[in-house]
């Protein structure tokens, strides 16, 4: 790592799509529209929910399947004031707009039982233990691996889907993620990830809560690496451009 790191061509490719896609991140609610065959029918009662649900063995798009699953979730869990927070890979995705690519989707949920409930009455089966759930046609992993955020509540983001909305973890907490494994864990692409997010979210992110909050997690000097780093990779880029 010592010797630089930068980006991948597709990493560098996407980097201007995906900073539109985040544009308003912390700014207000994003809108990812999907589905639009069935955006003018309304999200009210089960049978819609249902509809969506079916509709989503046709989308190709993991990410936007994701999202609009977690919405439904969202929604079912409603009159129960639970809200899950998608976090882990597919939190990534969402920021890097596909530029990590997993399968498994990781909530946190503080009240996984009522959860698990609602997510087997969509159609996953549970598998590997009580945590992990698979759907098969919709070609879905979820898993529950912990019953709270590990970050601030204030700092997640809301993104609305076909009318429904859907919470993803802050970047600044992913951020805070990737550093924590790779200082703890020793794990160099998770220090990469790190320097991505920072690029590609530099004007959205909340510095001045980053770094009180890396400081608290005992990763403040992986932090200023970090940004030292992708300040380097954002100088030899802006030297290309010219």
């Amino acid at each position: 790592m010592d010797g630089g790191f930068a980006p991948s061509p597709e990493i560098q490719k996407k980097r201007k799509c995906c900073v539109c896609w985040i544009a308003n991140v912390g700014k207000g609610p994003l809108q990812v529209d999907v589905l639009k065959k069935l955006d003018h029918e309304g999200t009210g009662g089960m049978d819609r929910l249902n509809e969506i649900l079916v509709a989503l063995q046709d989308e190709q798009d993991q990410l936007k399947k994701t999202l609009t699953f977690l919405a439904i979730l969202t929604k079912r869990l409603e009159p129960y004031e639970i809200k899950p927070i998608l976090v882990g890979g597919r939190a990534l995705e969402f920021y890097t707009l596909g530029g990590y690519a997993t399968k498994d989707i990781d909530l946190v949920i503080d009240g996984r039982e009522r959860a698990q409930e609602i997510i087997e009455d969509m159609g996953f089966l549970r598998h590997l233990g009580d945590r992990h759930w698979y759907h098969e046609d919709l070609d879905l992993a979820v898993e529950i691996p912990d019953y709270f955020l590990a970050g601030s509540m204030e700092q997640i983001v809301t993104v609305h889907v076909n009318g429904m909305e859907a919470y993803i973890i802050g970047v600044e907490d992913l951020i805070l993620d990737r550093l924590a494994a790779a200082k703890f864990w020793k794990s160099e692409s998770d220090f990469e990830w790190a320097i991505n997010l920072l690029d590609l979210h530099e004007k959205n992110i909340n510095w001045k809560y980053l770094k009180k909050a890396a400081k608290k997690a005992e990763v403040k000097n992986v932090l200023v690496k970090a940004i030292r780093k992708y300040k380097t990779i954002k100088k030899i880029r802006d030297n290309d451009d010219i």
